[in-house]
């Protein structure tokens, strides 16, 4: 079997665009949500999705003044019960450095959680990581398998 092999800077540039691009995802339904005092019952009242929307209006300073520290706790908070969203974006917050140190090993195991639940841009990002090999030993099948997934992930969505 042949195998294919691309430029490093080139990898490098596809994860920093999809990183950058889509890392932070927004639902698209922020306008409608309620306000920040009431996420932040909701969240307090241990309700998943409020915990993950809380963090990221930390994230994005809406509502509030911008605090990646308060984002990642309730991002933390959300992931633990389930929600992918905070778990892709755990793992973009430890990537990035943001409110935390920045820990590849840490963001891989985020992205991987987010990713076996069906997290398209987890999925890319997993791939990518272990193509690099980075916060992971590298991993050329791995990251095929990864990044093959990403794409029927796709396809399915556009169905």
């Amino acid at each position: 079997m042949r195998q294919i092999s691309f430029p490093s800077k080139i990898v490098n540039l596809l994860a920093f665009m999809i990183i950058t691009l889509m890392t932070i995802s927004v639902p698209t339904c922020f306008a409608d949500e309620p306000t920040f005092e009431t996420l932040k019952k909701e969240a307090g009242s241990g309700m998943p999705y409020s915990q993950f929307l809380l963090g990221m209006a930390y994230v994005q300073g809406k509502g509030t003044k911008q605090d990646f520290e308060q984002a990642a706790q309730w991002l933390r908070k959300a992931a633990d019960q389930g929600n992918m969203e905070a778990k892709f974006n755990l793992g973009v917050m430890y990537a990035l450095g943001e409110g935390m140190n920045q820990d590849y090993k840490a963001a891989f195991e985020w992205y991987l959680k987010a990713a076996e639940q069906g997290h398209v841009e987890a999925q890319y990002n997993v791939g990518i990581m272990y193509y690099e090999g980075q916060g992971i030993r590298q991993d050329y099948k791995e990251a095929a398998k990864w990044l093959s997934r990403t794409i029927i992930s796709m396809r399915e969505k556009k169905k």
